[in-house]
């Protein structure tokens, strides 16, 4: 039978050693790549910045948004799927391997007054999906921004 001074002095170490090597992994960024999931760009975007297009003039441009918010006033349109690359580096020098982070979703929004007038818009980046649920949640969130809540992407 081992001696309480050995099991104790093996069980210090042991943690010592978790404890120095524990974070030793780094998950570098690489690139990323764009993958249009719809044939409007950013750049599509511009004429609502020109103007104060209505609600028709912006859908009879761009077409009809993804989904509609109605309590928000929110128009948004899905524009491109990011794929994220990492390494993984060992004592942030020696790489051991590499992954797909989880998917990005760019999407467009359009934000419009009370008359149907646009009001402002942006691009959101989220990491969920592009179901509607999904849609009105970065809807949501890239509202926030515009009442300072969050900083803009």
């Amino acid at each position: 039978m081992k001696s309480w001074a050995f099991r104790t002095s093996t069980g210090v170490l042991g943690s010592v050693v978790c404890l120095l090597t524990a974070g030793c992994v780094w998950f570098a960024p690489l690139h990323t790549s764009h993958q249009p999931v719809s044939s409007i760009k950013v750049a599509d975007f511009e004429f609502v910045k020109a103007g104060q297009p209505s609600r028709s003039d912006a859908e009879a441009k761009l077409g009809a948004p993804e989904i509609y918010c109605e309590d928000l006033r929110v128009a948004v349109y899905p524009l491109e799927k990011l794929r994220r690359h990492k390494v993984k580096l060992l004592f942030f020098l020696i790489p051991v391997g590499w992954f797909e982070d989880y998917p990005g979703f760019e999407v467009a929004c359009i934000e419009f007054d009370e008359h149907d007038r646009a009001r402002r818009y942006g691009t959101y980046i989220g990491y969920l999906g592009l179901s509607s649920g999904d849609l009105r949640f970065y809807a949501k969130e890239w509202m926030e921004t515009r009442d300072g809540k969050k900083p803009a992407h």
